[in-house]
């Protein structure tokens, strides 16, 4: 009975929708205020009626209704309850459908907390939305439906959840991630109406900076989450593997930042309209691309959803035509939007416009990495793969001069400031930092690398920076979101350089009473044991590292699709994690990857720094916001 109602709601919500489109254009044909706030009324109850429908779904979930196919791939009797509702977004139907129903959830806010937003432009931006969404209730209706049932399946038990997704990264990952996702489509629809409104000024900037800012909190988070999981799910002692996929959510992750800065200087100097503009479309176009590489085919990838060539095509056209109409848009008001600017590149501005400059050929860069091989595989030229060594070589150089002129930004003025008293104002903290930096150079092991030395100088540059900037004045409370990400992106700085250089591996074969060494540092393999949880079957061994520390990697046997995983062994600490990795056994024992990794929580550290930097800055703009509605 649920998934029918679950449809019928589908149904009510899709007629929502369209409502929310037809309804604008009636208000602007008949200048009558009463379609605007029946426009407001639809989005509300479109929410409320998908907010029932993925009920149901979760519901028929935990109820183990498997004559619904969606659930039947995705569940089994044994699964513990709180996977059964992670499941409910584990595979493409199900994440669809969480993504129409976040994509109704920010318009329902928006509908209430954007009351500063004159009513005809915020109709606009609603009816734009709806529009956006209607494509996905198209998708979902014609080849993505998760409430399809087959009566031929009952009494019978699921297919499981993919072992590798029951892990607690699958309970906040994926729905965080699509936040910020999902979120830049009301930036795109601001940005859409304030074009068609022809008003792209300094309160329009103000208007759109809240969701850029609270989208972008929610990608930054997504993407730690994301990272931390594949580190200590895949094994391979990894935060990163630019992975087509994973860069599908660096892209516009990066280009949100970039629109982040652009906007400070839009709103202080009514400069740089026509790409703060461009940066907005194009920030959600990538976030379509993401949606469309997971979930088209194209890629073979463990963060993949579907392989169904068809839903592939109709996310292209769906891509191309919400570009094509954006960037038409754009062309038409650019005679408009464009003036002549006049930055002084030794400003605050400048420097902030140049770093957004970096940040735009960053992505750009990432973007030709991960799009060329599929490019020439479409075309029939060549199969070739695009990897870590040239997302190093392109990335790493243009982060120098990003992260140096982030430091540097601090100790200019908005107004301008003469070479002669930036040099005077830098002199003191870059003799710090050269002076930590010879430090760890000393104390650290030899090497020929200077990049792992430039990193780490860049990293404490900025630290030092963010708190001269601080301090410096006497409105900490302002400048404290700031610092915050600013100190985030030097302490990732030093994680990653230190991690990437320093980090030591070891491949043995040992059986239990042997040890071996780690560096300078012993691990015992102390014993192996058998045990039994809710849906598989553990193989657990026990490591005593440095002759104190206990650390417990596993390996899995899930009792309906017996397939084997591994768990890993991790001792965290500030400074260093030990990782350790259970394989197959040999002849001679038990195969065993073990991992020494330096420094490497300081690259999650600094991110959730980067997050909690971004939300006291939307904590102040909305404190500021009410302060001067009371004050009105």
């Amino acid at each position: 009975m649920l998934p029918e109602i679950a449809i019928f709601g589908l149904s009510l919500a899709l007629l929502f929708a369209v409502m929310q489109f037809i309804l604008p254009i009636m208000g602007f044909k008949t200048q009558s205020n009463n379609y605007f706030v029946l426009t407001e009324w639809a989005a509300t109850l479109q929410f409320v009626v998908l907010l029932v429908c993925f009920s149901c779904l979760a519901i028929s979930f935990i109820n183990n209704d498997f004559t619904v196919n969606y659930i039947a791939k995705q569940s089994a009797l044994t699964l513990p309850w709180y996977y059964k509702i992670a499941a409910c977004w584990a595979g493409h139907e199900g994440s669809l459908l969480l993504w129409i129903c976040i994509v109704a959830f920010w318009t329902c806010m928006l509908v209430f907390f954007a009351k500063r937003m004159p009513l005809a432009f915020k109709a606009t931006v609603l009816g734009i939305l709806a529009l956006m969404n209607f494509g996905f209730y198209v998708f979902l209706f014609v080849s993505s439906q998760p409430f399809s049932r087959n009566f031929v399946q009952v009494g019978l038990d699921g297919s499981d959840l993919n072992p590798i997704l029951q892990d607690p990264g699958l309970l906040f990952h994926p729905p965080v991630l699509y936040m910020g996702y999902v979120g830049f489509a009301i930036t795109f629809a601001i940005a859409a109406a304030g074009l068609i409104h022809n008003k792209i000024d300094q309160q329009w900037a103000i208007w759109i900076k809240p969701w850029v800012l609270l989208s972008w909190c929610s990608l930054t988070l997504g993407i730690v989450f994301g990272s931390w999981w594949a580190y200590h799910v895949l094994g391979w002692g990894g935060w990163w593997f630019w992975d087509p996929v994973e860069n599908a959510s660096l892209l516009p992750w990066l280009l949100a930042t970039a629109l982040l800065h652009i906007l400070q200087v839009t709103k202080n100097q009514q400069q740089l309209r026509f790409i703060c503009v461009l940066v907005a479309i194009l920030t959600y176009i990538m976030s379509l691309l993401g949606t469309f590489l997971v979930r088209s085919g194209v890629l073979i990838s463990v963060h993949t959803f579907a392989t169904d060539s068809s839903r592939g095509i109709f996310l292209l056209a769906y891509l191309l035509i919400i570009a094509t109409i954006s960037i038409l848009l754009l062309a038409y008001r650019y005679p408009k939007l464009c003036q002549k600017n006049s930055l002084l590149m030794i400003s605050r501005p400048g420097l902030i416009l140049c770093n957004s400059i970096l940040l735009l050929v960053m992505a750009a860069t990432v973007l030709l990495g991960t799009l060329y091989p599929l490019i020439l595989e479409v075309l029939g030229i060549a199969k070739i793969s695009v990897g870590m060594p040239y997302f190093n070589m392109v990335f790493i150089p243009l982060s120098i001069p990003l992260i140096f002129l982030m430091g540097l930004a601090y100790y200019s003025s908005w107004q301008g400031t003469s070479i002669k008293e930036l040099l005077k104002s830098i002199a003191l903290p870059l003799v710090i930092v050269c002076c930590l930096t010879t430090g760890v150079i000393i104390i650290s092991p030899k090497t020929d690398s200077v990049i792992i030395y430039l990193g780490v100088g860049l990293g404490i540059w900025v630290i030092i920076s963010s708190f001269v900037y601080l301090f410096k004045h006497s409105n900490i409370k302002l400048r404290l979101p700031i610092t915050l990400a600013h100190l985030g992106v030097g302490i990732t700085a030093i994680g990653i350089s230190i991690t990437s250089h320093y980090s030591q591996t070891l491949d043995t074969i040992i059986d239990v009473g042997e040890q071996v060494k780690l560096g300078n540092k012993t691990v015992e393999f102390v014993t192996l044991e058998s045990m039994k949880s809710d849906n598989y079957r553990i193989l657990q061994g026990t490591f005593k590292y440095n002759k104190k520390h206990y650390i417990y990697p596993q390996r899995r046997k899930y009792d309906v699709s017996q397939q084997i995983t591994g768990q890993m062994g991790i001792k965290s600490g500030i400074f260093a994690d030990v990782y350790i990795v259970l394989g197959e056994q040999v002849d001679q024992g038990w195969a065993i990857r073990m991992y020494y990794k330096p420094l490497i929580r300081w690259i999650w550290f600094g991110g959730i720094l980067m997050f909690l930097g971004g939300m006291l800055s939307l904590v102040n703009l909305i404190y500021n916001k009410l302060r001067l509605e009371t004050k009105l």
